[in-house]
């Protein structure tokens, strides 16, 4: 009798242990991992993730990774330098994985969480402990900060309005990186050259087309890496060109569509040529003109 009673308590604790050891495996090795069905919002940025990206929560709560999909690339912070060589080093595409972060601004040691809802299409962070506010973080797994989403199927400038790509999404930190890049301007530059390979180059300095506009040039909408931007053609070579699709320049105006927010129009110049493109706080931040008509 008392010989299968200890048996009896014996199997208890081996049963026991054995139930404490499988929630421990359990706890260390929960991950969630989730592949977007739709774009992913980012709490405090207007950067939007593509569908099909993967988000990974780690098993602390307090990291997620996320994986693009394949054709698309993070833009990171351009670091301001005076060294021409580290501009040039400076990498346009390459990035794939990124990681997202909260941080507690209270230094008693307390902390924040990460949360992804599938549902709203977004992550953010929750407080958890913290006793102070949280702040997002966003960066490559190099800590790179990452400013946008690059379109990689739109390598070269695309200026076909019958040929569309899928947008990027870029901050507006972003896309004064991406203007500030060698390999964008020079691209850009190409296509100007092409344009203008037969008639005289105008002086953008004179056209001041931020203020006045022109009624001899129109905005001609291209994209580069799903990033949309407006060079400055005559009419006369825009009259001709069914596949262009181009913008009167005299009354050219940026604005919101259909969200609330500011929207401006922004400019520079490189290379002998200037570029112009729509920044905003909005969702949709575009160019509102009328579109340009020529007399028969």
């Amino acid at each position: 009798m008392k010989q299968t009673i200890m048996l009896f308590t014996l199997a208890i604790v081996l049963f026991s242990a054995c139930g404490k050891k499988e929630v421990k495996v359990e706890k260390v090795t929960a991950e969630q991992s989730f592949v977007a069905q739709k774009e992913i919002r980012i709490e405090g940025s207007s950067i939007r993730l593509p569908a099909g990206t993967k988000v990974t929560r780690l098993s602390d709560g307090y990291e997620l990774t996320v994986e693009l999909p394949e054709g698309y690339s993070f833009l990171t912070e351009n670091k301001k330098t005076t060294v021409a060589d580290n501009q040039n080093r400076w990498p346009l595409i390459g990035y794939v994985l990124a990681s997202y972060k909260c941080k507690c601004s209270a230094s008693d040691g307390t902390a924040c969480q990460v949360l992804y809802q599938e549902e709203a299409g977004g992550f953010g962070c929750l407080h958890k402990s913290c006793s102070g506010s949280c702040t997002g973080s966003f960066t490559t797994l190099e800590s790179a900060k990452v400013t946008g989403v690059l379109n990689l199927s739109n390598r070269e400038v695309s200026a076909r309005k019958d040929k569309s790509f899928q947008p990027a999404s870029l901050s507006m930190e972003g896309l004064d990186d991406f203007f500030s890049n060698p390999d964008v301007q020079q691209k850009i530059a190409e296509q100007y050259e092409l344009l203008y390979r037969n008639i005289p180059k105008p002086d953008f300095a004179r056209l001041n087309l931020n203020k006045t506009g022109s009624k001899e040039y129109v905005y001609l909408k291209a994209s580069l890496y799903g990033v949309p931007f407006y060079m400055v053609v005559p009419k006369a070579i825009a009259a001709g060109a069914d596949w262009m699709e181009t913008f009167n320049t005299e009354s050219a105006s940026c604005a919101c569509d259909n969200s609330k927010g500011s929207c401006k129009k922004k400019s520079r110049g490189f290379l002998g040529w200037d570029v112009y493109w729509c920044e905003g706080d909005c969702n949709a931040c575009v160019l509102t003109v009328t579109e340009a008509h020529y007399a028969d």
